[in-house]
């Protein structure tokens, strides 16, 4: 399996489990590489 084809079942296998509001909400949350951590309103 390629790199690219194992994330999308992997991210396929979370949308389905946790739903399209969570996974947005992930994402959004996601920090840059070098970024410190910042409070985020949930």
């Amino acid at each position: 399996m390629q790199p690219v084809a194992a994330q999308g079942l992997v991210f396929w296998g979370i949308r389905s489990l946790i739903g399209e509001d969570m996974v947005k909400k992930v994402i959004e949350s996601v920090q840059s590489v070098g970024q410190g951590l910042k409070p985020q309103n949930m």
